[in-house]
């Protein structure tokens, strides 16, 4: 999709271009996240034993210069990304488990990943 023409004449403001630079690695990066959806789709697990969805996602976060710790008895793991100054901090967190859901369709009798958000 093309991003509207900009309103303002010259050369883009600061904003414009980190913005841009943003969308651009988000371009470049999104075949390898649909694969990895996928894939992650294509493996459901249960519960707390999540051998599978473990390697899929430490091996998409490997070479990311991140500092790796998973669970010592759950398939759980974190990944810290340490900033160089002092500012606001973000935390993402996410559940890597499947429900035990049967779909209606034909192709996809599975265990999907449903978003388990509250409400």
């Amino acid at each position: 999709m093309t991003p509207p023409p900009r309103a303002s004449y010259g050369a883009p403001s600061a904003q414009e271009t980190v913005a841009g630079s943003l969308l651009d690695e988000a371009r470049r990066l999104a075949p390898d996240a649909v694969a990895l959806r996928r894939a992650l789709h294509a493996c459901p697990e249960l519960g707390l034993d999540l051998p599978d969805t473990q390697r899929l996602v430490l091996d998409a976060l490997d070479g990311l210069g991140l500092e790796i710790r998973t669970g010592r008895t759950l398939s759980s793991g974190t990944a810290l990304l340490t900033a160089a100054a002092d500012g606001p901090t973000i935390l993402l967190r996410a559940d890597m488990d499947a429900l035990p859901v049967t779909e209606d369709r034909a192709w996809h009798r599975m265990r999907p990943r449903h978003c388990t958000r509250p409400a």
